[in-house]
């Protein structure tokens, strides 16, 4: 597993369009589900063009080559079962 410690204890990230700011996000450090390692931030930011017009903002930054070995992602286990595995139940006729 990769792993830089040389990170710091945060990241500070400023949204910009043609040198207008919608906003800034901090990111802290996470390991995901996955087993990678990174950043994790989540924010408002707004249009100043339209400051009525609000985003919200999620933003993941994994360290590539961080995951664990062997581990297998959260969401696998989650898999819903495609029609061909489900099991119907007999009709009463």
């Amino acid at each position: 597993m990769k792993h830089d410690e040389k990170a710091p204890d945060y990241l500070t990230i400023e949204i910009k369009h043609m040198d207008k700011s919608w906003g800034i996000i901090h990111a802290m450090p996470r390991e995901f589900s996955t087993g990678s390692v990174g950043y994790f931030g989540v924010g408002k930011i707004f249009n100043p063009e339209n400051p009525k017009a609000r985003y919200q903002l999620g933003l993941n930054i994994a360290l590539i080559g961080s995951k664990k070995k062997g581990l297998k992602p959260l969401r696998a286990s989650l898999r819903l079962p495609v029609e061909s595995e489900m099991k119907t139940a007999p009709s009463k006729t």
